[in-house]
């Protein structure tokens, strides 16, 4: 068995350490856009769209291997928030949990 890693999802900005939301939603279709105006014919727009992130017109599918970026494992996210936020959190879900069961007992029987 190999002991390499895999990394899964788009890596075209996998250099890019950020936690936005929004640019993770829109940034690669931004690109792959971006891909289909530059190209010349409409072979190749297509191709830009339904091929893979590495293509450009005359390479394969999914383009050369040195073509590829080479992704980097980084640190997963992991928030660490004070005890009391916890305590706050916690709390807060039961307070809403008994709320929301007083209402269903009061209004959907």
């Amino acid at each position: 068995m190999s002991s390499a890693s895999y990394l899964f999802g788009p890596h075209y900005f996998a250099f890019v350490v950020t936690f936005n939301l929004y640019f993770f939603q829109t940034f690669y279709t931004k690109y792959v856009i971006q891909k289909f105006q530059a190209m010349s014919s409409w072979k190749h727009k297509l191709a830009a769209i339904f091929y893979g992130p590495s293509w450009q017109p005359g390479k394969p599918r999914l383009g050369l291997e040195e073509d590829k970026i080479k992704v980097v494992k980084r640190e997963k996210y992991n928030v660490k928030i004070p005890l009391w936020c916890n305590l706050y959190l916690l709390i807060h879900f039961a307070v809403m949990v008994y709320g929301f069961h007083q209402l269903a007992l009061r209004h959907l029987v």
